[in-house]
């Protein structure tokens, strides 16, 4: 970025002129100042200063451009009814349900997502064997899981998850609603 602002500086800006000392930083900020103008502009493209709600329009907007695609947010929140039923999305247009139990009246995080290829693979190589894996080093501290099946190639990456806490009960919904969208799963063998 420095860069490009020395070479607007000095093409466009001055032109043919002397240009203005380093040290004023109006037209040299500081690595902090450009570090703070670039996470303004990141910040004013979001929908929301909440980062859930900025999943729940992106998932809507991923939907809509991938319409094969299946997706499946729900946001955490303090106050849910148990055992509610929650529409889960198998296409812009489907009204699947699957009945939710949850502790304490309290509704947990939760995405999942698969795409179409995804759902491809795993209906082709994932009725032997089927690995979950999971990755802890996010931005929020949330576990992110993966479904994976060995293929005539190597492993690949079938459904993908998030959940709030790490607890059987939430890995077991995540795997009812992959269950949902692929009717004919049923693997020998879950490895985690």
């Amino acid at each position: 970025m420095r860069r490009h602002l020395r070479e607007f500086l000095t093409n466009e800006l001055f032109c043919g002129q002397q240009l203005p000392p380093e040290y004023n930083r109006r037209f040299f900020p500081t690595l902090k100042d450009l570090r703070n103008h670039i996470y303004r502009a990141i910040v004013q493209l979001r929908f929301s200063k909440c980062d859930q709600t900025n999943v729940a329009a992106k998932v809507k907007y991923w939907q809509c451009q991938h319409p094969g695609d299946y997706f499946f947010f729900r946001p955490y929140s303090d106050k849910m009814p148990e055992n509610e039923i929650v529409s889960v999305d198998l296409q812009c247009d489907s009204d699947e349900e699957v009945r939710v139990t949850s502790p304490a009246s309290k509704q947990t995080l939760l995405f999942v997502h698969q795409t179409a290829w995804q759902r491809r693979l795993l209906s082709r190589y994932g009725n032997n064997i089927c690995l979950l894996d999971a990755t802890y080093r996010t931005r929020y501290s949330l576990p992110l899981f993966f479904i994976a099946v060995k293929t005539n190639v190597d492993y690949q990456i079938v459904a993908s998850f998030v959940i709030q806490h790490e607890t059987a009960d939430a890995i077991k919904e995540a795997v009812k609603i992959l269950k949902v969208w692929n009717q004919n799963w049923k693997p020998a063998y879950l490895f985690s």
